[in-house]
């Protein structure tokens, strides 16, 4: 009997070093409108009009960003130019309707860039704002669970 209060006293103790450890492992970022938990070896930096620039070891690797929604029109006026979607869909289980997308980013040709980029978007659709957020990331940077779990952690702080 007392092996197994020992056993589940380790495993216990295991668990709360692990919850313990995740917390610690990330940043709560606050604005004016909303707060998002980012891995704390992220930089962060904040732009003008609640926006926001990720990096890591001082390179770009994604932000969120407020952009004018229209409902009227379709989806795609979120879309940065020069821009084609790979993949698209809706999420469930966010405060608010979620469109996720692939896509791939090609420089204006006038730039002479050819790097294709590709990121992924999170659309928050604000339908009664008239508004998004777009939280997007270099998907050669930021892999999907990582996207994911942080866009759980995005609450305005109306909701």
């Amino acid at each position: 009997m007392r092996q197994s209060y020992s056993i589940v006293l380790v495993l216990l103790l295991m668990f709360s070093f692990t919850a313990c450890s995740n917390v610690i492992s990330e940043q709560n970022i606050q604005t004016d409108i909303y707060q998002i938990s980012l891995p704390k070896d992220w930089e962060v930096e904040k732009l003008e009009g609640n926006m926001l620039l990720f990096k890591k070891d001082n390179e770009k690797i994604g932000g969120l960003d407020i952009l004018g929604y229209n409902p009227d029109q379709p989806l795609s006026q979120l879309e940065p130019g020069h821009s084609e979607v790979v993949e698209s869909k809706k999420l469930d289980g966010f405060f608010t309707e979620v469109l996720q997308e692939k896509l791939k980013i090609t420089p204006p040709a006038a730039s002479g860039v050819t790097t294709v980029t590709e990121q992924l978007h999170l659309f928050f659709i604000m339908k009664d704002q008239k508004n998004a957020y777009d939280l997007y990331f270099n998907t050669d940077q930021v892999d999907e669970q990582t996207a994911l779990t942080i866009a759980k952690s995005f609450k305005l702080k109306s909701h």
